[in-house]
């Protein structure tokens, strides 16, 4: 019998204590918020030549944010081009992506250019 009431007691305390940190877990999953910023990379004559959309969740609650994950897709449009790579990043709260696009005549590449995007989230929610 006293077994039992220890393993009650137990079972009791691992509850007490596992419930608050549940809760904790589920807040902060409330709070959390998605953002996006997306460029159009243009030729000279204003052809399209891709679309990148780095998409960032942020975590703030008017003290304090944090960037919970980031994630970039690039979509190559312009004949010839192609994305060679591209990588997202999080750092404190700020999210960033890189890509890197490039132009092949013959299997030679002709042109490469390198972008940067980046997402910063403010205590309040405020992006830049």
């Amino acid at each position: 019998m006293k077994l039992i009431k220890r393993i009650l007691l137990l079972v009791c305390l691992v509850i007490v204590f596992a419930v608050p940190s549940a809760l904790a877990a589920t807040e902060a999953l409330q709070d959390q918020h998605a953002y996006e910023k997306t460029i159009t990379v243009r030729d000279d004559s204003g052809n399209v030549i891709c679309t990148a959309t780095l998409s960032a969740n942020f975590y703030y609650n008017g003290t304090t944010s944090t960037c919970l994950s980031s994630d970039i897709s690039v979509n190559v449009q312009g004949s010839g081009w192609s994305c060679s790579s591209q990588s997202a990043t999080k750092s404190g709260n700020t999210a960033y992506g890189s890509f890197t696009i490039v132009k092949k005549f013959l299997f030679i590449v002709i042109d490469e250019e390198t972008y940067n995007i980046s997402i910063t989230c403010d205590a309040n929610g405020n992006i830049s």
